[in-house]
């Protein structure tokens, strides 16, 4: 009998342990690039609007910045974000002065942010951006053209 309950405790807390790996650890990687490959936004009470975006990336570089680059006029352009700063616990990032909530799901992220004015509902605003994990550009690529812009 004691075997038994000795089992099933450490049954128990490997369950436990795999459980606390896999639901607290996963954040976007440093040096990642992600494609925003659709976006949701919401302005007020108006209908939601879905875009395809062609050439969007995140990249969430290994100097602790974060850049978002699109293409214009066949050249890519990148922009610093600001600084970031995540919770893997929370599944929260604070991008510049923006609070983002994420999800992480292998090679695709998903960031919602929301803005609720609590005198104005017509400023209110969200989005929803689904990227995937993507190998070009690169972070290198993305630094290099924010310092030749």
């Amino acid at each position: 009998m004691k075997k038994l309950v000795s089992l099933l405790a450490l049954c128990a807390l490997c369950i436990g342990a795999v459980a606390m790996v896999t639901a607290c650890g996963s954040k976007p990687a440093k040096k990642s690039v992600w494609k925003v490959t659709t976006a949701t936004s919401r302005r007020g009470n108006q209908a939601p609007e879905v875009t395809k975006p062609e050439d969007q990336y995140i990249c969430f570089h290994s100097d602790g910045m974060a850049y978002y680059t699109e293409k214009e006029n066949g050249k890519l352009v990148a922009r610093k974000m600001g600084l970031y700063r995540m919770d893997a616990k929370e599944k929260t990032m604070l991008i510049g002065a923006q609070d983002y909530s994420y999800t992480l799901e292998k090679n695709s992220l998903t960031l919602t942010y929301s803005y609720s004015d609590p005198n104005d509902s017509s400023r209110n605003y969200s989005s929803i951006s689904v990227c995937t994990l993507v190998t070009s550009p690169t972070e290198k690529e993305i630094k290099a053209i924010v310092k030749n812009r």
